[in-house]
């Protein structure tokens, strides 16, 4: 799968560091993630599953740049959920978006 200058692949091992730092700064920023504790290393390398067939994301709505970004990995949006969770005591909505991968992507 790919975009203009962008390409998928699966994570291995190697790549747990900049990922942790990435998901990490979702968390900072608080405009990735409901999550507002960091992750370590390890916890991200727990999560790193195989035999995916497709990716499920939520983006906050005024993530443009995610929505873009997403869009030219070759996700589609699936819809909205309202008020899906509060963040910092505010309800937030997130736009739903998905790609299928491997064998459900060539049926």
């Amino acid at each position: 799968m790919t975009g203009d200058d962008l390409s998928v692949r699966m994570a291995t091992d190697a790549d747990t560091g900049a990922i942790t730092r990435i998901y990490n700064q979702g968390i900072v920023d608080r405009i990735a993630t409901f999550e507002t504790e960091s992750r370590t290393e390890e916890q991200i390398r727990q999560q790193m599953q195989r035999g995916f067939w497709k990716l499920v994301s939520r983006i906050f709505p005024e993530n443009r740049a995610g929505l873009a970004l997403h869009e030219r990995a070759g996700f589609r949006v699936v819809g909205t959920y309202r008020r899906h969770a509060k963040l910092d005591g505010e309800w937030r909505d997130c736009v739903i978006v998905e790609t299928l991968l491997g064998e459900a992507a060539r049926e």
